[in-house]
């Protein structure tokens, strides 16, 4: 079995986040190495769609997670909205709470 000669070094600096990440995927891949890995990753543009979709998958994921967040705040809120927690400033166009009605402040909360 003949060696290829690699004389050439290209450096890069990436995240602890990054690194783990091109870790899970060289060894999923049967890489022997992340340096092997990231060597037919940068020579194989097929190679490199496998980064970017671990990727992408995380963020939509996370994504996905803020989005459900939001839709439970906003229900929340709208429950409220509909339930009457307060009585309505016409001047403001909004709710009033009812702490402040009875004389209380949101810090006495």
């Amino acid at each position: 079995m003949s060696f290829l000669k690699r004389d050439h070094i290209i450096s890069v600096r990436v995240s602890q986040d990054e690194y783990d990440r091109v870790e899970r995927v060289s060894r999923e891949h049967g890489a022997a190495s992340v340096s092997d890995f990231v060597r037919r990753v940068v020579t194989n543009a097929k190679l490199s769609a496998l980064i970017a979709d671990a990727t992408d998958h995380a963020l939509l994921t996370h994504v996905a997670a803020l989005q459900r967040q939001v839709d439970s705040l906003t229900r929340l809120v709208e429950q409220m909205r509909h339930h009457g927690a307060g009585s309505t400033d016409p001047a403001l166009g909004s709710a009033i709470p009812a702490s402040e009605l009875a004389g209380g402040s949101p810090r006495d909360l």
